[in-house]
Formats: structure tokens, C-alpha cells, sequence
């Protein structure tokens, strides 16, 4: 009776703990189901998320485009709209400089034009560092010559230099006489802000340019540009603020000396789309050194491949190689084309002081009219105008053939950036001239026809 009651309490035990069982797996079972159906849920809702994040961000990434474009366009468009107006009153003022003025006039007219020449360096400035900021920085491949390029630079400072009676000193070896390859406009944009700015903060003393660089490279070579003064310094603390835009030293400065504060910071991103560093070395009272150091391609046989930029970066156009010729005594006819009358009237009065016939069209159409109407020596073609625009009028021009096809046609713009210069050389466009015109780059285009 014991034995049987024995096993019967033992199997009553493991009745209940195999019910036992089956309930918890059975609770488990459905746990697990629950957390399956959870984790799906929140599986669809996650995904859900991602989709409708997606979307904004999409539709946040195409208005940032939008608005990138839309500012693209904007600046151009300033650009053009200032630009005009600044253009006619440098040109005007120029005019007024050539013609027979007394001592106080030409003291004015010189105001004129110096006031006009800061407003376009700033203007300028702030147009190219939105340009950078949004689309980027295209750098040509050219070859180039550093000493030249140095010697230039130098050539631009010379009458502030004179006037302050600053000694101006370059120290370039030898060795560095050699065709280099590399985008020589950037690399005289930055050269040039770093020596205005050596000459504005430097009351006596000197400026001095360096150049060196690791010659033993064959193809490549690093090469160090250094501009130094004995002005009046910079404070330590304010050095790491020096290439921030719109950053000014102090406010006193600002007051003194002027400027936007775009100039260092716009050096500062070209030099590094380089691949090279810019740097500074002061001491307060006693004078900077602004330094670039930037890798540069080697060429040793260039003959027949230059791309010749004047010196004042106001003409460019292939060279192949024939030295320039005198102006011939023969008189050009040349159509000029510009929407605006002030620039028109500018480029005609070099024109027939020159001794040349000139002719005008206030838009493409009108251009591209008077050339199947007339034969002309050479046009000189705006790039942007209401109707027609100059690449275009160009393309049409050339599509006519015959002597329109071989006509010399030069663009002008204020806007001599890589991608306005590729767009004319694309449209069949011979060369570049800036503007406003300047008598002697006119006078350089007419003596190659």
C-alpha cells in the first residue's frame, strides 16, 4: 500500500510539473509570437521612417540645388548688372585721363578711377568666393613662366610702392628659370592680393617677394611663394582668424585700411584646391610673411604650346609662337557688340584713336546681320545680351562659312573665370579681352591680324 502510494505521488508530481511545463512553453510560445509581431511592427513602421526621411531629405537635397542654382544665377547676374555700370565709369574715367585736363581735374578723374578699381576688387571678390563656395574651383593646365609671372605681379605694385617710398626686392634662383605647368591666373591672383596686401599694411621699409623650390624633380616640383614686408604686423591671437571670410584683423584696421576680409580666405581655398598650403609668419611691429606652397608640373620643351596671358590678365588667345608685329597701317574694320552704349562708345574711341573703322551691334542678332550684310576684320562680342547672346551669335556666325567662318572674334567680359573662357573657346570664340578695355590689350588683338 505504501509502494503504490508512492508511485502515485510521484506521478502526480510529474503530471503537474509536465502541465507545468507545457503552460510556461505554451506562455513562452506566445511571448515570442507577441515579440515577433512587436519587432514586425515596429519592422514596418522603421521602414516606413526611412522612406518618408528619405523623401525629405531628396526633396531638401533638390531645393538645395535649387536654391544653389538659383544663387548661381543670381550672381551672375549681379555680376553683370554691377559690372556694367562700374566698367563705363573706369572706362570713362580712363577717357577723361588720356584727354588734356588741368592739375585739379586730373586729380579727380584719378579719384574717380581709383574708387571705381576698389569697388570692382571687392565686387569681384565676393563674386568669386560665392562662385567657389557653390560649385567648386576648375583649375587649368597650362604652361607658364614663373619668372614672368613673379615680374608681373611685382610690375602691378610698383607706383603704390613708389608712392611710399617702399624698396621692393625678388629673390628668384636661377634654377627656377624653366617652364612650369599649372593654372598661372590663380596662381597670380593670390600672388597679387598678398603683395597689395604687403604694400597697404608696410608704411616704410620694403616688400619683397621669394621664390623657391625642389628642383632635382624632373616632371613635378613643390614650389614656395613668399611675400614679405616690414609693416606693421599681426597679433598672435588674431592669426587663426585670418582666413575666415569677411574676418577683419580688428576693427581699427578695417576703419584705416578697407576691404571686404574675402581676400586671404579666397587665397586661402584656391591654394588648397592646389593641393598646397598657405601660411603666415609675424610678428606684431615688425612685419609679415604671407607664404604658398603649391605642387607644379615640369615642362622642359614647350615650343609652340603657350597660352599667352597678358600681363595685366586682360587678353588671352593661343600663340603660335611668331613674335608680336608692329600695328599695321592698315586701316581694320571692326563690329563691336555690347547691349550697353557706355561700353560701346569706350571700345569705338580706342578703336578710331587707333585709326581703325568700327562699327556696332546691340545685341547678337544685330551682330550676326551686319556680318552677312558687310565684311569685317575682327568683332568684338559681348557674352551676355538681351536677344541673343554672344556664344551664341558665334556659333550662328561661324555656321555661315566661308570668310564668317575664319573671322576673328573675340568675347568680352569682366568674368575671366575657366568657365567662361572654355564656353567662348566651345561657342568658336579666338580669344578673350576684359572689360573695361584697356587701350593696350586692344592694341595687342589688332597687331595679330
Amino acid at each position: 500500500m505504501d509502494e503504490a502510494g508512492k508511485w502515485q505521488r510521484r506521478f502526480e508530481r510529474e503530471r503537474n510539473a509536465r502541465k507545468d511545463a507545457e503552460e510556461l512553453l505554451e506562455q513562452k510560445a506566445l511571448d515570442l509570437y507577441k515579440a515577433n509581431r512587436h519587432l514586425l511592427e515596429n519592422l514596418l513602421s522603421l521602414e516606413k521612417r526611412i522612406e518618408e526621411r528619405t523623401r525629405e531629405l531628396t526633396a531638401a537635397m533638390q531645393a538645395a540645388r535649387r536654391a544653389d542654382q538659383a544663387k548661381t544665377e543670381f550672381l551672375a547676374t549681379i555680376s553683370h548688372e554691377i559690372g556694367t555700370p562700374l566698367n563705363g565709369v573706369a572706362g570713362m574715367a580712363d577717357l577723361l585721363l588720356g584727354s588734356d585736363l588741368n592739375d585739379e581735374q586730373r586729380s579727380q578723374a584719378l579719384a574717380i578711377r581709383r574708387s571705381a578699381k576698389k569697388l570692382e576688387d571687392v565686387v569681384a571678390d565676393i563674386l568669386e568666393y560665392s562662385r567657389i563656395d557653390g560649385a567648386g574651383l576648375e583649375l587649368r593646365q597650362e604652361p607658364f613662366d614663373l619668372p614672368a609671372l613673379v615680374e608681373e605681379v611685382a610690375a602691378l605694385i610698383q607706383d603704390d610702392v613708389r608712392k611710399k617710398g617702399l624698396a621692393l626686392e625678388i629673390e628668384l634662383p636661377s634654377a627656377l628659370r624653366k617652364t612650369f605647368v599649372g593654372d598661372s591666373r590663380r596662381l597670380r591672383q593670390v600672388l597679387t592680393h598678398l603683395a597689395n596686401n604687403a604694400v597697404k599694411f608696410t608704411e616704410s621699409g620694403r616688400v619683397r617677394f621669394r621664390v623657391s623650390a625642389d628642383t632635382d624633380q624632373r616632371t613635378r616640383s613643390m614650389v614656395q611663394f613668399e611675400v614679405m614686408d616690414t609693416g606693421i604686423g599681426i597679433r598672435e591671437e588674431n592669426v587663426p582668424g585670418l582666413f575666415e571670410a569677411f574676418s577683419q584683423v580688428d576693427a581699427s584696421r578695417s576703419k584705416r585700411y578697407g576691404g571686404a576680409g574675402l581676400g586671404l580666405a579666397l587665397s586661402k581655398r584656391i591654394i588648397e584646391s592646389m593641393d598646397g598650403k598657405l601660411g603666415v609668419e609675424s610678428r606684431f611691429g615688425e612685419g609679415s610673411t604671407f607664404w604658398f606652397a603649391v605642387p607644379l608640373g615640369i615642362e622642359e620643351n614647350t615650343a609652340g604650346y603657350w597660352l599667352l596671358v597678358d600681363e595685366d590678365k586682360k587678353v588671352s588667345e593661343p600663340d603660335t609662337g611668331v613674335p608680336l608685329r608692329e600695328a599695321r597701317q592698315k586701316r581694320l574694320k571692326v563690329l563691336v557688340v555690347d547691349d550697353n552704349l557706355i561700353n560701346r562708345q569706350f571700345a569705338m574711341h580706342f578703336l578710331n584713336e587707333l585709326g581703325h573703322q568700327s562699327g556696332f551691334a546691340e545685341n547678337g542678332a544685330e551682330a550676326l546681320e551686319q556680318v552677312v550684310k558687310e565684311p569685317y576684320d575682327l568683332v568684338l562680342m559681348d557674352i551676355q545680351m538681351p536677344v541673343m547672346d554672344g556664344y551664341e551669335a558665334t556659333r550662328q556666325i561661324r555656321a555661315l562659312g566661308g570668310a564668317a567662318a575664319a573671322l576673328p572674334i573675340y568675347a568680352m567680359s569682366a568674368d575671366d573665370d575657366f568657365a567662361t573662357n572654355q564656353a567662348a573657346t566651345e561657342a568658336g570664340m579666338n580669344g578673350f579681352i576684359g572689360k573695361p578695355i584697356e587701350r593696350r590689350s586692344l592694341e595687342k588683338i589688332l597687331q595679330r591680324l
